[in-house]
């Protein structure tokens, strides 16, 4: 993901999450270096991942496709070369938090072998001004 790639991963983002993040802290997450990923096919952009790595583990902070390109295996990909980079690095794991009431997202990060290890109560803000949890995940990498 580029500077230039920007008005993409805003257009993909507002279109997939209740609450998006701003274009301003997309920017800032390709500031300070994070790893950010654009999927693109045929040119067009699908989703992008965003993850930050420590010395201990990798959090995946955000992992979105666009909703009209869910389904394919897109969402597979991303979460495939997060982990690979996460490998790379050497750390122990990697972390992330999920809606609780995202099942398809909960059952993808299920499926790569990441389990629940706590809740963070109303984490989420949903449309209507309520909250929602967040499940705290984790995948556990061997060595």
């Amino acid at each position: 993901m580029q500077y230039t790639d920007l008005d993409t991963v805003v257009e993909i983002e507002c279109a997939a999450h209740i609450t998006p993040w701003s274009s301003a802290t997309l920017r800032e997450c390709l500031r300070v270096g994070y790893d950010c990923e654009l999927l693109l096919e045929h040119g067009k952009g699908m989703g992008f991942s965003i993850a930050r790595t420590g010395p201990d583990d990798t959090e995946l902070l955000n992992l979105c496709v666009h909703p009209d390109h869910q389904g394919g295996g897109r969402g597979q990909h991303l979460l495939d070369a997060v982990i690979a980079r996460a490998r790379r690095h050497g750390v122990e794991r990697v972390l992330l938090d999920v809606r609780e009431g995202n099942g398809p997202a909960r059952t993808l990060y299920a499926k790569n072998g990441f389990q629940a290890i706590g809740l963070r109560p109303g984490y989420y803000g949903l449309a209507d001004g309520g909250r929602e949890h967040a499940v705290v995940m984790a995948l556990l990498l061997g060595s």
